[in-house]
């Protein structure tokens, strides 16, 4: 499968498959071992990208919040999201280790930072863009320095309304290669709210790249996405859906991920190029298939032709219907069977 690029997608005209990122996220468990597989097999699986999340549970988040529904554990029913995420953490150093990875692997490397120190400790390992979390879309002062980086930003929407949208859109002004991501921050996102002309409505609002940060469970959703417009993809990944942790069971494992790229590969082939003309084929059946004017009955030569004496029959090969206009009213050259194509050659024109 050819892969596709960031350039690829930001391209005004661009009309091939989506780009495709696996969320590694949190994925890992915590674990550099396993986030390395997880790069392997999203390679393998077809993606264009893997992505994985930075942060430090000591800036994130205070040390009792609340977790959110689908973080809840029940073998560990009193874990704090705070305690969840600081065991989810990966050193800076290891992250030079998967972007070399990434590398060898030949796929892109992601990384959502949720801290501006993250992100500059990022900037020396081999980026392709920041992946904004819909968490931060209204930290202005975050956007800003984020944006003073350089570097592509792909910005997810989820929990937004779309006037602040405009005002994150705003603060990211400055960046050349900008794109917005539809999401829904439900674990998983229920068919019925997932909303996906919200991709359009993004697209016809900002004129940038817009794309589907799918949170179903389904391998049909990105397809579907792709349909309503989405160059960008992103869907959860993990190697097992019954691992511990907050995002396993909602992510894809390897082989329904596989899936995932192949259905919204086939959709992209769909859609075509938009533009409304016959295909390669159709020459041949349209020869076969459209009708020319043809005699109605015998018309000696010298006759003035009228409508009456004119019909329609295969093949399609002579003069179309749609020029009977400058049949009629002409005079027969010779005379017409009964059932003979019009040709110019039989009539003084």
């Amino acid at each position: 499968m050819i892969m596709v690029t960031l350039n690829d997608i930001f391209a005004e005209d661009y009309l091939g498959r989506p780009y495709i990122i696996a969320e590694a996220g949190v994925n890992h468990n915590g674990s550099v071992d396993m986030a390395l597989e997880l790069i392997e097999n999203a390679a393998h699986a077809g993606a264009d990208c893997v992505k994985f999340q930075a942060f430090s549970a000591e800036q994130l988040v205070t040390e009792n919040a609340p977790k959110a529904s689908y973080q809840y554990d029940p073998e560990n029913p009193s874990q704090t999201q705070f305690e969840m995420l600081q065991s989810l953490e990966l050193e800076p150093e290891s992250f030079a280790l998967l972007a070399n990875h990434c590398v060898q692997c030949k796929i892109d490397f992601m990384v959502t930072p949720f801290s501006i120190e993250w992100a500059k400790l990022l900037l020396d390992y081999n980026l392709c863009a920041f992946k904004i979390s819909s968490s931060h879309l209204t930290s202005i002062d975050f956007l800003k320095a984020i944006g003073d980086f350089g570097l592509p930003i792909i910005l997810s929407t989820g929990m937004s309304e779309l006037n602040e949208v405009a005002t994150a859109v705003s603060a990211l002004d400055d960046v050349n290669q900008l794109a917005l991501l539809h999401c829904v921050s439900m674990y998983p996102t229920p068919f019925d709210k997932a909303n996906l002309r919200a991709i359009k409505t993004l697209h016809d609002e900002f004129w940038v790249p817009t794309g589907f940060s799918d949170h179903t469970v389904e391998t049909i959703t990105g397809a579907l996405a792709v349909a309503a417009g989405a160059r960008i993809l992103e869907k959860h990944f993990t190697l097992d859906k019954a691992l511990p942790g907050p995002d396993h069971s909602t992510s894809l494992i390897p082989d329904d991920f596989q899936q995932y790229v192949q259905l919204a590969t086939k959709v992209a082939e769909i859609m075509g190029d938009g533009i409304k003309q016959p295909a390669g084929g159709e020459y041949a059946v349209r020869d076969i298939a459209r009708l020319s004017l043809a005699a109605a009955c015998e018309i000696p030569p010298g006759v003035i032709i009228t409508d009456k004496m004119l019909t329609a029959k295969r093949p399609g090969t002579g003069i179309s219907p749609a020029e009977k206009h400058r049949i009629v009213g002409q005079r027969s050259r010779y005379q017409i069977e009964k059932g003979e194509l019009i040709s110019l050659d039989s009539i003084d024109v």
